[in-house]
């Protein structure tokens, strides 16, 4: 998940992402800026989840930044974070899935991120790589795995290799177990 995070004190800002690393899922990326015309032309094409932002900044207010981020990304979940109540009906008007006033905590983005407008999903997403050159090695999450018979990992290896394509028992009997086909045959 990508969230994007602008609010021109940085001591703010830092309790802003604080509180969303706690919020959200722990491999979500964050861009943090405390210049709002910065955020949005070293971002212009990111496609983010969520933006929170700050509405009371000397170079722009956001609200007008809020405007630039949906029209190049309409599905963006824009939560407004103030200390001022008073921009609520513009908020409104922009469809902002948010508005959390200061001071920010772990509480209150929970239950904006609860009602988001547009749906993002907030599972940690589970990574598998695997590495094929010199020994064949599986990681979960950067952890490697450790097969319990080397046959589960050379099935494993195959079916990387086959990326998906079908396979019949004869096959892997033949693939598995080339060097003892009398064996599995004997039946």
């Amino acid at each position: 998940m990508k969230v994007l995070l602008v609010d021109d004190e940085e001591l703010q800002l830092i309790r802003i992402k604080n509180a969303a690393m706690k919020a959200l899922p722990e491999d979500s990326e964050f861009f943090c800026y405390t210049n709002p015309v910065l955020a949005y032309e070293e971002n212009v094409n990111n496609k983010f989840d969520i933006a929170f932002l700050d509405i009371e900044m000397p170079q722009i207010n956001c609200i007008q930044l809020a405007k630039k981020l949906k029209k190049v990304n309409p599905l963006v979940n824009v939560i407004f974070v103030t200390a001022y109540d008073n921009y609520a009906l513009e908020a409104y008007r922009l469809h902002a899935s948010g508005y959390i006033t200061k001071p920010v905590n772990e509480n209150k983005i929970r239950e904006e991120i609860g009602g988001l407008r547009y749906r993002v999903s907030l599972e940690h997403k589970h990574k598998i790589e695997c590495k094929c050159f010199g020994n064949f090695e599986v990681f979960a999450d950067g952890v490697p795995l450790k097969f319990q018979r080397s046959k589960s990992k050379e099935l494993f290896a195959y079916l990387v290799d086959r990326e998906g394509a079908a396979i019949n028992i004869n096959e892997l009997n033949a693939v598995l177990w080339e060097e003892d086909h009398s064996r599995i045959f004997a039946t």
